[in-house]
């Protein structure tokens, strides 16, 4: 539970994603994804309904791995998602 006493992440997942990179110079490529998340906060249960979302990024591919940097907008609410990581999701 967060502070205010609201749910705070979960004790099961089922997480997909389907990504497509592109290319765009020799260290770079732009991306492409669709992602469906379910989060349950019992264990193995599996009962809420997938949230989904679309969006785009930017790759630069470093010798430790890509770093990444998503814009992620959810499909069943407002908003929008930014991400920086370092290495591969998936």
């Amino acid at each position: 539970m967060d502070p205010e006493g609201n749910p705070y992440g979960g004790l099961s997942l089922i997480e997909t994603s389907l990504e497509f990179e592109y290319p765009i110079f020799k260290d770079t490529a732009l991306a492409l994804f669709w992602d469906a998340t379910m989060l349950e906060q019992s264990s193995n249960t599996f009962t809420n309904d997938f949230l989904y979302s679309v969006g785009f990024g930017l790759r630069y591919y470093t010798p430790i791995g890509p770093l990444r940097m998503d814009l992620g907008i959810p499909l069943d609410k407002d908003g929008v998602m930014f991400h920086l990581g370092i290495g591969q999701v998936f």
